[in-house]
């Protein structure tokens, strides 16, 4: 896995553990922390999008369409 995802992850609180990828274990992970993750990741992506599109004016239009499509509010 992606360590940038990986900390992400921790960011939000879900704890991995190599049980949680194994597919042996079905560990639960809370719902919120699910969420926070999630926002986590929209929002790193929205990063790379302004940082990568800046100049070019789309970035904007791109960025809220991203949120509006994983209901990621500021």
């Amino acid at each position: 896995m992606n360590e940038r995802i990986k900390e992400l992850a921790k960011k939000a609180g879900i704890n991995l553990t190599p049980a949680q990828f194994s597919g042996v274990l079905e560990d639960e992970i809370d719902e919120f922390a699910l969420e926070d993750f999630a926002k986590l990741l929209v929002y790193e992506c929205v990063d790379v999008i302004d940082e990568t599109h800046r100049s070019q004016g789309l970035n904007i239009f791109i960025i809220d369409k991203i949120k509006e499509h994983f209901g990621v509010e500021e």
